[in-house]
């Protein structure tokens, strides 16, 4: 028997980074009977209870890692529960696990095939130190978990827990920067985490991961850095969709210039804090169009809000699928200033920006060119 549900919410946790896709096969060998067995790869898990000696998970796609956990009765008739994760570096993979009921450490690894274990990946220190952190966004979360998204002091608060113990990691992090769990956990979890300071990244990077320079992780953590794929000067192309406030068809090709997209939702604590800020810019800034992207799947909910701070200017839901590529699937808030033929001029990525000051001044160059 297979049950399946979904884990937490990916904006909620980490970037909604298009990911590469790993194909797993998982083979877990057991000498006895009812085996529960969990197969987690951070954004789905997967449960099985196992009435045989054997159990072959298939083409179990996962992105970058895995992490299988096996409960079974010991002696005493307790449930202890043990898990093992792996980092999965190739298009595909094969694990081999054992299990034996009577070994007080009953998860063996008999074979990996372009997999290695976190602990061999040097996990443990890094792990250790940030756990009491972790226990805690987890224990908030699933105290609270019917009420995220609509209750936003306790959606807020979940993003404090999650900021204390992201800040816990990169401390942890730092003081084992020579693993390669250092690096992987760096480029998964700090690199895009907007609210600690780039340039505490790009000189950790510098000074402590150059070791690790020509690998694929490396790179990327360095891209993911500014939390997008785009730089100044570079152009996107323009694109059409449905405005969920007045139902209309929009497309950028009409709508005057600068255009500022923002990316935000009603849940986001730091994203309500930017909006608050926009009607003041517009005021001093009247020949600027605002686009404003939506990540909210109850639209309803977001048309709430957008009524309450009064936002000016174009509504977007991600639920339209008409994002470009170039601006999708980034962690928010994000904001993106383009002029003429979809250039862009300013990225809040590219560093601290709470009053919006750079951005101010991104948009005076860009009204001085224009006189």
């Amino acid at each position: 028997m297979k049950i399946k549900f979904f884990a937490v919410a990916s904006l909620i946790l980490s970037a909604c980074f298009s990911q590469e896709k790993y194909k797993v096969q998982i083979l877990v060998e057991g000498s006895i009977e009812d085996l529960h067995i969990s197969v987690d790869n951070g954004i789905e898990l997967d449960e099985f209870m196992v009435e045989d000696s054997m159990l072959i998970i298939s083409d179990y796609f996962t992105t970058e890692s895995v992490s299988v956990e096996i409960s079974h009765p010991k002696k005493d008739n307790t449930l202890p529960v043990f898990t093992k994760g792996f980092f999965v570096g190739q298009e595909e993979a094969k694990i081999s696990i054992k299990v034996d009921p009577f070994d007080l450490s009953p998860i063996k690894v008999i074979s990996i095939e372009d997999a290695m274990t976190f602990e061999e990946m040097g996990s443990t220190q890094i792990d250790e130190y940030a756990q009491s952190d972790l226990d805690n966004f987890w224990r908030f979360y699933n105290h609270n978990i019917d009420k995220l998204g609509r209750n936003d002091s306790i959606t807020q608060k979940l993003f404090e827990y999650r900021l204390v113990y992201t800040e816990k990691l990169f401390q942890a992090i730092i003081l084992n920067y020579t693993t390669y769990y250092a690096l992987w956990q760096f480029r998964r979890q700090i690199a895009y985490e907007p609210n600690i300071d780039r340039r505490r990244k790009e000189q950790f990077m510098e000074e402590k991961l150059g070791a690790f320079e020509n690998t694929y992780d490396y790179q990327l953590a360095k891209m993911r850095i500014y939390g997008s794929q785009l730089f100044l000067g570079e152009e996107i192309p323009h694109f059409s969709f449905t405005d969920f406030i007045t139902n209309r068809q929009v497309t950028t090709k009409t709508i005057k210039k600068p255009l500022l997209i923002v990316s935000w939702a009603t849940w986001c604590g730091p994203c309500i804090k930017k909006l608050e800020r926009m009607n003041g810019l517009m005021d001093k800034t009247p020949h600027l169009s605002v686009l404003y992207m939506n990540y909210d799947k109850d639209i309803e909910r977001a048309k709430k809000r957008i009524t309450s701070l009064g936002l000016k200017g174009y509504h977007l839901s991600f639920l339209d699928n008409k994002v470009p590529a170039e601006i999708e699937n980034t962690i928010i808030p994000r904001m993106f200033l383009f002029g003429e033929n979809l250039t862009l001029l300013y990225n809040l990525d590219d560093g601290p920006d709470d009053n919006l000051e750079r951005l101010q001044s991104s948009l005076d160059k860009d009204l001085s060119k224009r006189r």
